[in-house]
């Protein structure tokens, strides 16, 4: 199962329930099976509109995991700390289908 936002990321559902997240730079994401299902949830009920901090949707479920910060319709995830320079990658995940 795909959860597809951008070509820059791209959440697929591996072998044991997780989710793991490529992004352009190689930043991995993992969530273990019960965030799985409640992304799902939150991805299948995703509606249009403005994002607030309890939104249904993936990229405002992502923020509250800590994965990134919630700007807008955006998640803004920092890059990972092994990188050579420090940045902020904005993933634009789409909201809405």
């Amino acid at each position: 199962m795909y959860f597809k936002f951008k070509p820059e990321v791209i959440f697929t559902k591996r072998r044991d329930g997780s989710i793991l997240s490529n992004v352009m730079t190689g930043r991995k994401i993992y969530l273990d099976a019960e965030d799985t299902r409640r992304a799902e949830i939150l991805h299948d009920h995703c509606q249009p509109g403005p994002v607030s901090p309890g939104a249904g949707n993936l990229a405002a479920y992502l923020a509250e995991q800590g994965f990134g910060h919630l700007h807008k319709r955006n998640i803004r995830v920092e890059s990972s700390s092994h990188l050579m320079h420090a940045r902020q990658i904005d993933i634009k995940a789409k909201i809405g289908r």
